[in-house]
């Protein structure tokens, strides 16, 4: 398998990839998994693989798992983005493949990690994290500059939160490359869009702002866009909560 990720490892973007073997499948998907990957096998041990549950779900006449209906009207599934936890989706018969992980398939699924492969030992001296630091710096800067070779026009999301200020940190030397944007829809997050344009202003980039409508009546052809999936576990556009 080292050979296979090795040659997989220089994809970027988002992708499932699978791998057919006569009766025997390998699936994987990029590694933060934000393309999905669900499997399912159907009692005449067909195998299903797609992007979203619900598809397989139609084909099969599945119907909603009803521990999952309780979950999605409770409190706490209402608190920032709205996920199940490990593999579970809408139907019981369908799973979802996670992060890091890849799925095989011979006569049943096997679900292994690919990353990583070993746990990481703790940092005992400051010159250890030193060291790491600075190599997770160089993976995030390759792989900026995989992005920067891949496409024409490229751009970067900016917030004021850490994980943008450590990307545009880890851009340095390919901030000619990119454009650079930031969007808001409440209040709250103009603040973040501000810090983001100050950022760049001292850097000499370019920044772009896009507002939001923050009511769904501003929105042209909301009652047709609100019937498109919303997110991976297919649920649909919600009346903005205050």
């Amino acid at each position: 398998m080292k050979k296979y990720f090795d040659k997989i490892s220089v994809f970027t973007g988002l992708h499932v990839i699978i791998t057919i073997d006569k009766d025997k499948l390998i699936i994987c998907q990029d590694s933060c998994g934000l393309t999905g990957a669900y499997f399912a096998k159907s009692e005449n041990q067909y195998v299903y693989i797609a992007e979203h549950p619900q598809l397989i779900a139609d084909i099969l006449k599945l119907t909603i798992d009803e521990t999952v209906e309780k979950l999605i009207i409770s409190k706490c599934y209402n608190i920032g983005n709205r996920y199940l936890p490990g593999n579970l989706t809408p139907y019981k018969e369908i799973k979802r493949l996670g992060a890091n992980l890849y799925l095989e398939y011979d006569r049943d699924f096997v679900i292994k990690r690919f990353y990583p492969l070993r746990p990481h030992p703790e940092f005992k001296t400051e010159e250890e994290k030193r060291k790491a630091i600075e190599k997770i710096g160089d993976l995030i800067h390759n792989g900026i500059e995989c992005c920067s070779k891949k496409w024409e026009r490229r751009a970067i999301s900016l917030s004021g939160g850490t994980d943008s200020k450590t990307t545009l940190a880890c851009a340095n030397g390919l901030y000619d490359k990119f454009s650079y944007f930031s969007f808001a829809s409440k209040p709250r997050e103009f603040t973040d869009a501000e810090g983001a344009k100050k950022i760049c202003e001292k850097l000499g980039l370019k920044h772009t702002f896009y507002k939001i409508p923050e009511t769904n009546e501003e929105i042209s052809d909301f009652d047709f866009l609100k019937k498109t999936p919303a997110t991976q576990h297919e649920l649909f556009c919600q009346p903005r909560r205050p």
